[in-house]
């Protein structure tokens, strides 16, 4: 065999494990296998398939990446192990995109909420000073620190609350 046709037949046999993983009824078989050798029904009550034509017809697929050992119960060939550590590697670099971009919007959700709390609390502190300058020329210094106080209370409310929603999102973040 030339070096061309070699390099052939192994684009064709990449070809064949990558179509043999572009369904996931396919994986789904590798997964279950990895756990053990299965025969045909054991395997199609853990697939949960319930056509044994529809296994059959994976299997075939799966052809290389799975064989018989001598018992007759469906196992992973080799090839079939280093396939299945294929597919869990782009799970596990998935699953990382996907917490990364969680983290990210937890971030900038704890920055917005900073950035509120912040206006609120300037908010607070100008209608708390207008409110006092008003009300004490007019001879109600009592309610107006009533008022001041009442302000502050629900602005310690509002943080506590904002405290606990951060932790929250924080926890199911783990």
């Amino acid at each position: 065999m030339s070096n061309g046709e070699h390099a052939d037949e192994k684009d064709r046999q990449q070809a064949e494990v990558f179509d043999a993983l572009g369904h996931p009824t396919r994986i789904v078989i590798l997964k279950a296998l990895s756990e053990g050798p299965a025969g045909f029904a054991e395997l199609k009550k853990k697939t949960g398939i319930e056509s044994s034509g529809h296994l059959l017809h994976h299997l075939n697929k799966l052809n290389g990446l799975v064989k018989t050992d001598e018992y007759g119960k469906y196992c992973l060939s080799d090839q079939g192990k280093d396939a299945l550590l294929s597919v869990q590697t782009v799970e596990k670099v998935a699953d990382l995109k996907a917490n990364r971009k969680a983290a990210n919007y937890i971030e900038h959700a704890e920055t917005i909420l900073k950035a509120i709390t912040a206006l609120f609390a300037v908010l607070l502190v100008i209608s708390s000073s207008t409110a006092f300058y008003q009300l004490k020329d007019t001879g109600l210094f009592e309610q107006t620190i009533f008022l001041g106080v009442g302000f502050f209370v629900c602005f310690g409310g509002y943080l506590r609350i904002q405290a606990e929603f951060v932790s929250k999102v924080r926890a199911s973040d783990k």
